[in-house]
């Protein structure tokens, strides 16, 4: 009797494996999932949940890897990161999460995700963004995209994939979230410590006195997080402890922004992609305009790999809104475990 299960598995993880092959062969030349059955479409999904429901809330990494920001249903600029970055087998990569809302193919981005993952589930990580819960995608587009594309099935089973998701990583040391959460701009409060968010109307910032207190307390380096369009791609502050990745360029076909992933070598040095979208001209024929705030200039050239910054310490960072490195003693453990209880540290209400 074990012997015909074990048989009857055996040919249900070939099945699964071919159909996975199938669906990534379908989305990398022809960018759709036509042919492939709702079906197929609740086993793929099924098979990531399993694979995740084991996993904890913080996953360890190791370097070297790539850090990907948002991507946010932009499927095109998924492949280029991609190819971009280079041979899966060859090239970790850690994806902040945002696949989801706003862009034209969210169905699409996050089914190749999760064909990634479950080909390559030692290599590609998946962290949980705020648009990977049903209050935000149910809001943003992807539902709507679901109900145009497939059916409300569809996207229901969607969330019970998106709930087994991890919200935060490390690398060789501990990292722990500001979740969802933003560091102040220039037409914030400067008064320390948190302000509630009044852009978002929701959740709160954070200042740079946060930030150093935070990576003093835990002694820590670096905390790498997405969750905000930033022009030049990404963005240092806080006497660079805190890095912003986004990785989708011209983010919703408007904004004109460079999208960039973050490289972290094996002996934790930083360094980065970017890619400079191709801006059309808008309705009245001028060419979009980028924001005028804390503007990076764009490199002249498609993809820049930038000058390698040196870490200062002996171990990096990485998460959904955060990356963060360094040893941390059970003293500052404890400390933060009580301050993440306390919501000092993560703010999941966006």
């Amino acid at each position: 009797m074990r012997g015909a299960n074990d048989r009857v598995e055996t040919t249900a993880r070939i099945a699964l494996r071919i159909l996975v092959d199938r669906m990534i062969r379908r989305l990398e030349v022809e960018g759709i999932v036509d042919g492939f059955s709702d079906e197929e479409i609740f086993r793929i999904l099924d098979a990531t949940r399993d694979v995740l429901k084991p996993v904890p809330a913080m996953i360890e990494v190791e370097a070297p890897l790539a850090i990907c920001g948002d991507i946010h249903g932009q499927f095109e600029d998924l492949l280029m990161i991609m190819r971009e970055v280079g041979r899966i087998e060859d090239n970790p990569m850690l994806f902040l999460g945002d696949y989801v809302d706003r862009g034209p193919k969210s169905l699409e981005t996050a089914l190749l995700l999760f064909c990634y993952k479950l080909k390559y589930p030692d290599i590609i990580h998946l962290l949980r963004g705020n648009h990977e819960t049903e209050e935000v995608n149910g809001v943003y587009g992807f539902e709507e995209e679901c109900l145009r594309k497939r059916t409300a099935d569809i996207f229901r089973h969607f969330q019970t994939v998106f709930n087994e998701l991890p919200i935060c990583a490390r690398v060789k040391g501990i990292v722990l979230d500001l979740l969802w959460a933003d560091p102040k701009g220039p037409k914030d409060s400067c008064e320390p410590g948190y302000q509630f968010n009044e852009f978002r109307n929701t959740s709160v910032v954070f200042g740079d006195d946060v930030v150093n207190d935070f990576c003093k307390r835990l002694n820590l380096d670096l905390i790498v997080r997405a969750h905000e369009v930033k022009q030049g791609g990404y963005e240092f502050k806080a006497n660079n402890k805190l890095c912003t990745v986004f990785s989708a360029p011209n983010y919703a076909g408007t904004d004109g922004n460079i999208g960039a992933v973050m490289l972290v070598s094996k002996e934790l040095e930083i360094s980065f992609l970017t890619f400079e979208p191709e801006l059309g001209d808008d309705e009245n024929g001028d060419e979009y305009e980028e924001d005028s705030d804390e503007r990076t200039p764009r490199p002249d050239s498609q993809i820049i790999p930038y000058d390698i910054i040196q870490a200062t310490s002996e171990e990096t960072v990485v998460s959904e809104t955060s990356t963060t490195a360094k040893k941390m003693d059970e003293d500052a453990n404890s400390q933060l475990h009580s301050n993440a209880l306390d919501g000092h540290w993560t703010n999941k209400n966006t």
